[in-house]
């Protein structure tokens, strides 16, 4: 029997709802009856974020500000083909046949390393044959995640990562942490020990992914996924491997920690496709998944 987990997260309006309101002009009778509306101005996309907000992103390390309008600017044209869809596309394909797999290549697949090589690991050290996808390099943003001290030990050490290796990954460290609410009588206060410390996801991702590596896992970088036929004994999933463009290409996972780019073209793709077969498929794409796409159309049920 054959199970599909995917992402499903529930779609969010990135931007508040705009109403235009037109100004009324007075029309000679003698004038043309046709109103040629105002030509369109171009707005620069940083315009949209506050001053203060954008000078503080401005010094962030990790090119916060022009990952957050590359962000802004995918979630537009998200937003746009979810409302204006023309050709969706399909990924997922089910059959009522069997696929005839005596043994699959791999027990599970990971679509999507940044947060999947975290459960890869894990199901890896489980005994399981797992193989993970990834569009780009396998590797981490250099802006912080942050968490709190015993919610790291308590996640990484199942992975077999040592209390030193976790270590390393912390950054910093900081102590009391403000809570304020700005309505009302405008109460604040201060806790010790909760989400303050910050961890570098490039370092911890590069940690993980050595040791998913060690305990025999499969990774595929630099490939794209394309598709996955569900038959009623196993999936089997197709991938495009792609080539870099630099030797020192950054693309990758485009959110939830990734270094890569939100922009489709980080790397060129290659002559021939590669499948294989699985008994379940893990999609961990996030929000900008093809097979969470295709869910959200309606034009699939997840079986």
């Amino acid at each position: 029997m054959t199970a599909f987990i995917t992402s499903g997260l529930a779609l969010r309006k990135p931007f508040a709802a705009r109403r235009c309101v037109r100004a009324r002009r007075r029309v000679s009778p003698r004038a043309s009856s046709t109103i040629l509306p105002p030509p369109t101005k171009e707005v620069d996309p940083a315009a949209r974020i506050p001053p203060h907000v954008r000078d503080f992103l401005s010094r962030a390390p990790g090119n916060a500000l022009q990952n957050l309008l590359r962000a802004d600017d995918a979630w537009e044209k998200f937003r746009n083909s979810h409302a204006n869809p023309t050709d969706p596309p399909r990924v997922v394909h089910t059959y009522d046949a069997q696929l005839g797999a005596t043994r699959p290549t791999y027990d599970v697949v990971v679509c999507g390393g940044t947060l999947g090589i975290f459960v890869a690991t894990a199901l890896q050290r489980m005994g399981r044959r797992v193989a993970v996808v990834e569009q780009g390099p396998l590797k981490g943003r250099d802006q912080d995640w942050n968490i709190s001290r015993d919610e790291i030990f308590h996640a990484l050490r199942p992975l077999g990562l040592s209390d030193e290796e976790i270590e390393e990954t912390i950054v910093n460290e900081f102590n009391p942490m403000r809570v304020a609410f700005t309505h009302g009588d405008g109460f604040s206060t201060h806790v010790n020990d909760v989400l303050n410390i910050g961890v570098s996801p490039s370092l911890l991702i590069d940690k993980v992914r050595d040791r998913f590596l060690a305990e025999g896992g499969s990774l595929y970088d630099f490939c794209r996924f394309k598709a996955v036929d569900v038959f009623e004994d196993a999936a089997r999933v197709t991938i495009v491997p792609r080539r870099p463009q630099t030797k020192d290409a950054t693309g990758g996972a485009a959110g939830a920690g990734g270094s890569g780019q939100f922009e489709q073209g980080a790397a060129a793709s290659m002559d021939e496709d590669i499948s294989f077969s699985t008994k379940l498929v893990i999609d961990c794409m996030g929000n900008f998944s093809p097979i969470a796409g295709q869910s959200r159309r309606g034009s699939w049920t997840k079986p």
